[in-house]
Formats: structure tokens, sequence, C-alpha cells
């Protein structure tokens, strides 16, 4: 793998979306000296932590249960991904400028919105074999079955659980602001919308790098698992 390599993910029944393919090609376009690796069930690394909890989680979404279920399954991926070294993306972000130099080989990820602490796992960066990201890999399990069952996925596998375990981390990771990949917000998103196409991508501030386009709102799935 190169150095300046981009995890992206897609799963589910269906093939990834052809805007979120253009997505990738924009990445490569813009970041010539990177490489841009598109995971699916197909060629996942092995070796996958947290085994109990993805083998629960697609237990349940085989059973009935929320399509959300594949966002967790994908919190679960991304941290891993992110552990290796690199930068992990969220397919549903557009790229609208380079990754500056920076970011790489570092432990990051952003913020949701402004004034708000919540930090968000949409795209998240990672030293080699950074002690962080598998020191937060080491508490998932826990953290996930000792939340009730129907408790959402921003507590038991995402945002929430990232936060804390970013507080309890006492050796520094960089988190930046959400306009670096939210310059919109979730709720600033109406159904069937998609996020990129509500902003001048002229005029988005410095220091943004993609639009998140918030996918979900795409398909009129909630942000809740049901």
């Amino acid at each position: 793998m190169s150095y300046k390599t981009l995890y992206r993910l897609w799963l589910g029944p269906y093939p990834m979306p052809e805007q979120y393919k253009w997505y990738g090609a924009l990445w490569r376009e813009l970041n010539p000296d990177m490489e841009v690796i598109d995971f699916s069930w197909h060629n996942l690394p092995e070796n996958l932590p947290c085994r109990d909890v993805m083998d629960d989680l697609r237990s349940k979404a085989t059973s009935g249960h929320s399509v959300e279920l594949a966002t967790q399954l994908a919190d679960v991926i991304g941290y891993y991904l992110t552990s290796l070294g690199g930068i992990y993306s969220n397919a549903d972000i557009r790229p609208v400028r380079p990754i500056p130099d920076y970011m790489w080989g570092t432990d990051f990820a952003t913020y949701e919105e402004i004034n708000y602490p919540l930090v968000v796992n949409a795209f998240t960066g990672g030293c080699q074999y950074s002690s962080f990201w598998r020191f937060l890999l080491a508490g998932l399990s826990q953290n996930y079955f000792d939340k009730p069952s129907d408790a959402e996925m921003v507590f038991t596998t995402g945002p929430h659980y990232l936060t804390s375990k970013i507080k309890e981390w006492d050796r520094g990771i960089t988190v930046y602001p959400h306009h670096t990949v939210n310059p919109i917000l979730w709720k600033e998103v109406g159904e069937g919308q998609r996020g990129s196409d509500l902003l001048d991508l002229d005029t988005l501030p410095a220091g943004c790098i993609g639009v998140h386009d918030w996918g979900h709102k795409m398909t009129g799935r909630s942000n809740v698992v049901h």
C-alpha cells in the first residue's frame, strides 16, 4: 500500500452507487499521489476485530432488523481500517480539495458541528499501528454489549462512543473543525436531498476538503436504529 492511502467502504446487498464511485475518482484526481482502496464484503482485510459485535449485527441484519445496522458494521470496520494507517472516508463524502500533507500519519477525527462537542467518524485518520484506534477497538465490544438492545447506533458504535474514547485518551488526538467534511449538518438535509447539492462548492470555508452528503437522507431512512 502507498504511504498515502484513503480507505472507503460499501456494505449491503446493492452495488455502490455510481455517484459514490465518482467521488472515489475525484479523490484520486485531487490527490494524484494517493491510493484509494474501496472495500466491500468481498475484499475485507483478514483478522477483523470485534467479531462478537460484527456477528451480532450481521445476525440482526439478516433477521429483518433495520438497515441502519450496516452503518454500525461500517463503524467497526472503519475504525479498524483507520488503525492500519491512512485515512478512512465515508463513501458519501464528496471531495472538493486535496487532503493536506499535515493530515497524513496522524490520528484525527472531526467535530459534527460548531459549538457542539460530538466527534463524528465519517472521516478519520490514523498513524500506522495507531495506539489510539487500537485502544478504541479494545473497548468497543464491552460498550456495545453493555448498552440496551434498542440503543441508538451513535451510542453503541458511533459518534458518542468515539467521543468518549477521545476524552479518555491522554496522549492526544487532533479533532478538526466540523467544516472539514461536515459544512452542512445532517439535520439541514431534507429527505431525498444530497448535502453537496445544497451548497455553493466554490465558496466553502478554508480548511474544507469534502462535503458529507449524509446519504441516508437520499434513501428516506432515519438516523436511528429501529
